[in-house]
């Protein structure tokens, strides 16, 4: 096997490792190699926010972010802001009033195309097809193995690990590096999906199944207390619950399992004694109408009846006067605080990101590992991870550039 020799090796193609070596380059005129196992960089980035790109988040939450929120804080505090890094690249951005950033051009391709050229102006070294089955320490830096014989072996003075998780596998983010991190004797918290659906024991999902309704979901443990709440668009599955809102909790769900109940409020700015009233008087206005009309006026007719039929000993079709104020009452109960016992969520396959990864107590402040002084970390191998809206890329371009310029001003204090 023939070896290659460089000055900073990137392992990963992806969002937070095209900044890293972007940042280096720009930082030193060293030799970087991109190390990417698919046949092209930014498989992933090509289909975040359903192609839009959704790159960052204005202004920052750091409540958004999961995990080592308090080294997010740091990195950001010493980093350079989306709109300019992008700008810098070419590319214009545009934020919506949510607060979310994108491409002007709505395309992800935009924002690949403008990490690609920017890279190859550089003259950064990009390898791609090549899987890394193996990291060895040297003396000054790692010597980094692949799969293929026709491949070369990769000698570099500095490694950036940006390899993403596990998230998503059929995008080349299967997990092997935290094998190969472990191997370094680094330790890696649990690994757990995020930003994925979470399925559920009650079969309530079937009659509900593709329908999609403003509400209000909490994660509540079988003791009662209320971990999160997120409000937004919820989508029903055949045994399962999606939705922005509760891709936000899938973590949670992730790390309790059967703990954890999710609590829908399909009224969520109604109190509910505003909201018995409302039933009240609309029982009066229907009394002679079937009972699966009921709350045709507040909520879609397929979920007023789903809800409503576990309520009542009478059929759907009879007279919405044969309810009791007991069943009117338990019907506020029941829209207030719809229960979906959690069974786990969705497998990695259909997870966004990953939850877990390397704690902040393995790493220096410019994400140099403690352990090992020539190793540099990126992006979602972190244990940092963020709601969406922009927030995972925005660790990735942040934690890059750091990482990229830690990387490259440590080989320029040895080499000056």
């Amino acid at each position: 096997m023939k070896t290659f020799h460089t000055d900073i090796a990137v392992i990963g193609g992806g969002a937070a490792g095209l900044a890293a070596a972007i940042y280096a380059a720009r930082e030193s005129k060293c030799g970087i190699t991109v190390i990417e196992r698919n046949p092209r960089p930014g498989k992933k980035l090509i289909s975040t926010g359903n192609g839009r790109c959704n790159l960052a988040h204005s202004p920052v939450d750091f409540n958004a972010f999961y995990g080592e929120r308090q080294l997010a804080r740091s990195v950001f505090a010493r980093t350079t802001p989306e709109d300019e890094f992008f700008s810098s690249l070419g590319v214009k951005l545009t934020c919506d009033k949510n607060g979310n950033v994108y491409p002007y051009s709505n395309t992800s391709s935009a924002v690949l195309d403008g990490l690609r050229l920017e890279v190859a102006k550089a003259g950064v070294n990009m390898l791609t097809e090549f899987k890394v089955i193996d990291i060895v320490p040297l003396m000054e830096g790692f010597r980094i193995y692949p799969d293929d014989d026709t491949k070369p072996i990769i000698c570099a003075r500095r490694l950036i690990l940006a390899p993403g998780g596990k998230a998503a596998p059929d995008t080349g983010s299967d997990g092997l590096c935290f094998t190969l991190i472990k191997k370094l004797s680094i330790e890696v918290k649990k690994l757990s999906p995020a930003l994925c659906p979470i399925k559920t024991t009650n079969t309530d999902t079937r009659a509900m199944k593709g329908l999609r309704i403003n509400a209000c979901c909490s994660a509540v443990l079988n003791n009662g207390k209320v971990l999160r709440s997120e409000t937004g668009e919820l989508q029903f599955g055949e045994d399962r619950l999606s939705g922005i809102c509760i891709f936000n909790l899938a973590s949670l769900a992730s790390r309790h399992g059967s703990n954890l109940i999710i609590s829908v409020d399909l009224a969520p700015d109604i109190p509910p004694d505003e909201l018995l009233k409302f039933i009240v008087q609309t029982a009066k206005i229907r009394a002679d109408l079937p009972i699966e009309d009921l709350l045709s006026g507040l909520l879609p007719k397929r979920c007023g009846v789903t809800i409503t039929k576990p309520i009542t000993r009478h059929p759907m079709n009879a007279k919405i006067k044969n309810l009791t104020t007991d069943e009117l009452e338990s019907l506020v109960l029941a829209i207030k605080d719809w229960r979906f016992p959690v069974r786990y969520s969705e497998p990695w396959l259909n997870a966004q990101v990953t939850a877990g990864g390397v704690p902040a107590h393995e790493l220096t402040a410019e994400l140099c590992s403690k352990r090992h002084p020539h190793l540099y970390f990126a992006g979602e191998v972190i244990d940092i991870n963020g709601d969406c809206g922009g927030y995972n890329l925005m660790w990735c371009w942040r934690s890059g550039e750091l990482a990229g310029k830690s990387a490259a001003g440590s080989l320029m204090s040895v080499d000056n």
